[in-house]
């Protein structure tokens, strides 16, 4: 259920770091999760789009969404979806896109 990707961003730090981003997908909640980094302690911000952005409780930084109703709210606005996750995680879309890929051939 999981699918990863990286990217060579930059968040707000001197150096660039590489950052991995994870997707996993829940079908029986039609819940996505898409992590940037090592699982840590966050609090969120829920949108009124479904998408819970989720922050580090440490450096206040983004660190993750959860999109509720993936399938059913998302399916047929994947690009919308995708330049919503890309823009707050600071990783390409295609990148993303390749981990959610991944996570829903898992979850099949």
């Amino acid at each position: 259920m999981t699918g990863t990707a990286r990217d060579n961003g930059n968040k707000g730090n001197a150096m660039a770091r590489t950052r991995l981003a994870t997707a996993s997908y829940h079908p029986q909640g039609d819940v996505l999760y898409i992590d940037v980094g090592p699982s840590q302690h966050s609090f969120c911000e829920p949108g009124a789009d479904g998408i819970l952005r989720r922050y580090s409780a440490e450096e206040g930084l983004p660190n993750g969404v959860t999109v509720i109703d993936f399938g059913q709210a998302w399916a047929k606005r994947r690009p919308e979806l995708l330049g919503k996750v890309a823009g707050f995680l600071g990783v390409p879309a295609d990148e993303i896109e390749r981990s959610i890929a991944q996570a829903l051939s898992v979850a099949r």
